[in-house]
């Protein structure tokens, strides 16, 4: 029973621990993201693809505190 027990909790652990990693590459790729699409605003020659850069780079910048925000749970567990 113990042994059991001890292999159920680290199955968790390592299924958390994979979570995490998967979490924290999503962050990387949106703020990666983010930036990418901050470079290409600050190249617009337009108002209205300034306009449209800015908020593809405020989506990313969202989804990426999403994901931080999801490993900041994930490290609680």
């Amino acid at each position: 029973m113990y042994r059991r027990q001890v292999a159920q909790v680290r199955s968790g652990i390592a299924k958390v621990a994979e979570q995490k990693a998967r979490e924290v590459q999503k962050a990387a790729d949106a703020g990666k993201k983010a930036h990418a699409a901050q470079s290409a605003a600050a190249k617009a020659s337009t108002a209205s693809v300034l306009q449209t850069k800015l908020r593809v780079a405020g989506r990313y910048a969202g989804d990426q505190a999403k994901h931080e925000r999801e490993v900041a749970k994930l490290e609680k567990k």
